[in-house]
């Protein structure tokens, strides 16, 4: 089952009935662009799930996800965006949500959050974490790398001399074993961050979404506010690509000696790093 961290009284006080009714447009501080009406954080690592996640969410529920990336049209909240684009017209078109209907916002972010930004009357009152096994992430960062198609990947091939990522390790061995190092410590300073999130959050790795998704994303669905959520019909819609499981079912936190200083040891790989490795990490948003 999923790692789920929630205190009692905070789950009675975010959610009623399975929705979230914490704040509403008329008690929200709308002077404050950190309040929304509600919201639940969808914080990952790159490439752990996220598209899969949010496709399922958006299939199961009608709605929209949103990010906290110009990727979209904006909504009506501050830094908050439409992940993708709005569908108007037509029986299965997604609508943003409600927040008068109890719907909770389901926003994206692969960095770091404030935890500021997180609290009963702060941006964010749940956080769902997604979490991939190191080594499995990293063969995904490197296929990203490969077949993202824009001007940074255009400089990044130029930076690097390379086209295909995947290769890299027989190509520049070298590089690739510094990448691998710039990987593995931005990884783990990800999770040390997420672990310590003051708000009730449910940890979720890739391999509990392949090994049993109806029942995992059944779980997400429920934690966000959305026990009716069809998903039986998202994942005719969204079916795994992948069956192949890595890593351990069960998210094993990494907290105390292993998150020591993993922050300073990070910018000083940083430092050595070459231009071509330096934007291969601001692209993957290590």
């Amino acid at each position: 089952s999923v790692v789920i961290s929630v205190p009692i009284l905070a789950l009675n006080a975010y959610f009623v009935g399975g929705a979230c009714i914490l704040l509403t447009p008329d008690d929200a501080d709308t002077a404050n662009p950190l309040v929304l009406p509600c919201a639940v954080l969808l914080s990952t690592f790159p490439n752990s799930g996220t598209s899969w996640t949010q496709a399922v969410f958006e299939s199961s529920t009608g709605l929209l996800s949103e990010a906290v990336y110009d990727e979209g049209p904006p909504t009506p909240y501050p830094g908050i965006y439409v992940h993708g684009t709005l569908n108007n017209g037509g029986p299965n078109s997604a609508r943003l949500q409600d927040p008068s209907r109890g719907e909770c916002l389901f926003v994206k972010s692969h960095g770091r959050m404030n935890y500021n930004y997180l609290g009963p009357s702060s941006k964010y009152q749940r956080a769902v974490v997604l979490y991939r096994d190191r080594e499995d992430n990293l063969d995904a960062n490197l296929r990203y790398l490969t077949k993202i198609k824009s001007r940074a990947k255009d400089e990044l091939r130029e930076l690097c001399g390379l086209e295909e990522f995947v290769d890299w390790k027989d190509v520049d061995p070298k590089a690739y074993d510094m990448f691998v190092r710039l990987h593995s410590a931005a990884h783990k300073r990800f999770y040390c961050h997420a672990e310590q999130y003051p708000i009730p959050k449910l940890m979720v790795t890739y391999a509990q979404l392949l090994s049993d998704p109806y029942r995992t994303f059944g779980d997400i669905m429920v934690f966000s506010g959305y026990p009716t959520a069809n998903i039986t019909k998202a994942m005719e819609d969204n079916a795994p690509r992948s069956h192949t499981v890595h890593g351990s079912l069960q998210y094993v936190p990494v907290g105390g000696e292993e998150c020591q200083g993993v922050a300073d040891r990070l910018r000083e790989l940083l430092k050595k790093a070459s231009p071509c490795l330096r934007r291969a990490a601001r692209i993957l948003q290590f």
